[in-house]
């Protein structure tokens, strides 16, 4: 288990079993009401990256109030993508650094 600091608010990552219950059958969940992120400790780095950005990516838009928000524009993603995308990356190198990632052949 790894934290990670998103917009001042600590999250625990998590990295699962594929059969733990609590991602359901997922690549990966985010639970904004208890600051955590499960992501499958199976999946190979590449798509270990793309799940946490994912996740990170639902838990900003919670902490902005998005959680339950439709009706994204076009225009909303952009901007969203322009402001974030670069926070956001910089958080999935702080939890991939020095994480031994299974590969999968």
């Amino acid at each position: 288990m790894k934290h990670i600091d998103i917009y001042g608010y600590k999250f625990q990552v998590c990295f699962v079993n594929k059969n733990d219950e609590r991602i359901r059958g997922n690549d990966g969940l985010c639970l904004h009401n208890e600051f955590t992120i499960y992501i499958r400790n199976d999946l190979d780095k590449t798509m270990q990256r793309c799940v946490l950005r994912h996740e990170i990516t639902h838990a900003i838009l919670c902490l902005q109030g998005r959680c339950y928000h439709n009706k994204f524009t076009q225009e909303d993603l952009c901007e969203f993508v322009a402001f974030q995308s670069v926070y956001i990356c910089k958080k999935v190198d702080e939890i991939m650094r020095g994480k031994k990632i299974k590969t999968i052949n």
